[in-house]
C-alpha cells in the first residue's frame, strides 16, 4: 500500500489527485479509470480539508484489477453522511463519489475518520 500525508490547505486536493493518478498510471490503469480516481480523490480530500481542517492521508493499493483507496483525517467528530444527502444543501461531491465507486465506506475510531473506496482500474 502506498500513502502520502498532506497538510491542510487549498492545494491538498490537487496534490492528492496528482499523486493518486501517477500511482494508478504506473499500475497500468486505463485513462477512464484515472479520470474517475482523480475525481473521487479530489472530492474526498476537499471534504476533509473543508470540514475536518486537519492533515489528510491518502492511501492506495492495487488489488485484483481494482484501485482500493482511503482518505483519512483526524476529526472523527466531523461525520460523513453517505446516505440521505440533500443536493440543495451540499453533499454533491459525496453523491459523485458514490456514483463512481463500486464501494464506499466510512469508519471512525477515537482519533480519526477514514473514507475508503474501490474503483475498477480498467474502463
Amino acid at each position: 500500500m502506498e500513502h502520502t500525508t498532506l497538510p491542510c490547505g487549498n492545494d491538498a486536493p490537487g496534490r492528492a489527485r496528482r499523486w493518486a493518478v501517477d500511482h494508478a498510471r504506473f499500475w497500468g490503469c486505463a485513462d477512464g479509470a484515472l479520470e474517475e480516481l482523480a475525481l473521487v480523490v479530489s472530492e474526498l480530500v476537499t471534504n476533509a480539508v473543508m470540514h475536518a481542517l486537519t492533515e489528510v492521508t491518502v492511501s492506495l493499493e492495487r488489488r485484483a484489477g481494482d484501485v482500493i483507496g482511503a482518505v483519512r483525517d483526524s476529526r472523527p467528530d466531523a461525520r460523513v453522511p453517505l446516505e440521505g444527502v440533500r443536493p440543495d444543501v451540499g453533499g454533491r461531491g459525496l453523491r459523485i463519489v458514490r456514483a463512481l465507486a463500486r464501494e464506499v465506506a466510512v469508519s471512525y475510531d477515537t482519533s480519526s475518520k477514514t473514507v475508503s473506496f474501490a474503483l475498477a482500474c480498467y474502463r
